[in-house]
């Protein structure tokens, strides 16, 4: 969570040297990152939930196998996606401008290098791992500081190469102290098992992701990069929200795996999750309050070009403050409930589109706030969806644990 806040911190200092059409063409390039996450299969999120679940099952040299697997094939993707990214940029890189080509040349490497650094980060899984990561992060808070002169000294051209710093150094990092060092090594079973289960999980991830993109994409056929550029610290603001039940997942996800493969209790894991979540919200309810009466000062000493937007992030500090409920939905990856995953799923994508469009309607003269506004409404509409499918989940899980209870005994 410190990281988290400092990012934002950091991202907001960012702002006074990058101009809004060169932080739009960022914004812009971004995407290409997240809807590329096709590639992925949801591999590295299947090991996530089998990996810990097997431990709980006693099935260690199993549950390595599975990691082992999963490295070598985020490699293959990581190459992959590098290669991809390089064709799509000789193809049209001869039309685009300075700023617009130092972007692509910089995705070419944060790409690849954040789809491993994504792995890394799933294999630390234990109390003494957690440990470790920690300190990762920490050090990941001193880089994210220190590396602020770049874009001081050197705008645009010094914002991309913190951008590779930090990536870089994290993931060498995570690549040094990581837990599991096996060779990376292809085994068929454990890749049919893990694309079998990995398919709803990446489906998921790749819609939700896709949603979350859904502001940005109305911005940007509104009003090209600039006006993109200009949301960049709503988005900052989003993320921060979606980012911290994030963290806290990576926690939470591998101790509910471990207790459902250890117990199978599925009534445990919805509670525990939705608990979760009031919990993720009440940590976050102070730093709201803070943020919303200190942004003012902020944007006016640290990124004056933004300061008409400030009524815009207020709505966003309050719609992250509702992304911490998304923290429940890990319920659904830990009890394999794909049912309930996909209704809440399908909600979730008509919200994440109708709102914003609504909001640009009722707003047009200021369409920032108005798809702020928006996405709040359609985050709102969302949290009682999302709770009634945790909680479908929870009671679908129960029945077929009852069930196999019922077969497994001797006749």
């Amino acid at each position: 969570m410190a990281q988290q806040l400092v990012q934002m911190v950091c991202g907001f200092l960012v702002l006074r040297w990058v101009a809004p059409p060169e932080m739009g063409v960022w914004q812009a390039v971004i995407l290409i990152d997240t809807y590329s996450q096709i590639i992925r299969l949801g591999i590295v999120n299947a090991m996530a939930r089998e990996y810990p679940f097997l431990l709980g099952k006693g099935k260690k040299d199993e549950a390595v196998q599975y990691i082992q697997t999963t490295e070598a094939y985020t490699i293959i993707a990581a190459l992959s996606e590098l290669v991809i990214i390089i064709v799509v940029m000789a193809m049209f890189g001869r039309d685009l401008n300075f700023d617009w080509r130092l972007g692509f040349l910089t995705l070419i490497l944060y790409a690849p290098l954040n789809l491993y650094r994504g792995f890394l980060e799933s294999t630390f899984r234990g109390g003494r791992e957690f440990g470790i990561l920690a300190r990762i992060h920490l050090w990941g808070i001193v880089l994210n500081c220190v590396t602020l002169l770049l874009p001081v000294y050197y705008g645009f051209t010094g914002f991309c190469i913190r951008v590779l710093v930090i990536t870089g150094i994290t993931t060498l990092l995570l690549w040094l102290w990581r837990p599991v060092r096996e060779k990376p090594k292809l085994i068929s079973k454990c890749l049919k098992y893990l694309i079998f289960a990995g398919i709803p999980l990446f489906i998921s991830n790749y819609l939700t992701a896709f949603a979350a993109g859904f502001s940005r994409i109305i911005l940007l056929h509104e009003g090209g990069a600039p006006l993109a550029g200009l949301f960049s610290p709503v988005v900052s603001i989003i993320a921060l929200g979606s980012m911290v039940p994030a963290t806290l997942s990576v926690y939470l996800l591998p101790k509910l795996n471990f207790n459902f493969g250890a117990s199978g209790a599925a009534k445990v894991i919805t509670k525990a999750a939705i608990k979760a979540g009031f919990f993720c919200c009440l940590v976050m309810l102070p730093f709201i309050a803070i943020g919303w009466w200190l942004l003012p000062l902020v944007m006016e000493k640290m990124a004056p070009l933004y300061i008409d937007i400030i009524p815009a992030m207020r709505i966003a500090l309050i719609l992250s403050l509702v992304n911490c409920f998304r923290l429940t939905t890990v319920t659904f990856s830990v009890l394999q409930a794909w049912k309930p995953m996909f209704i809440n799923l399908l909600f979730l994508i008509v919200t994440s589109y109708t709102g914003p469009h609504l909001g640009l309607k009722l707003w047009p003269t200021n369409p920032i706030f108005g798809v702020t506004v928006g996405a709040l409404f359609a985050g709102l509409i969302q949290i009682p969806i999302s709770l009634a499918c945790v909680n479908l989940a929870g009671k679908q899980a129960h029945a077929r644990t009852e069930k196999d209870i019922v077969l497994l005994q001797p006749q």
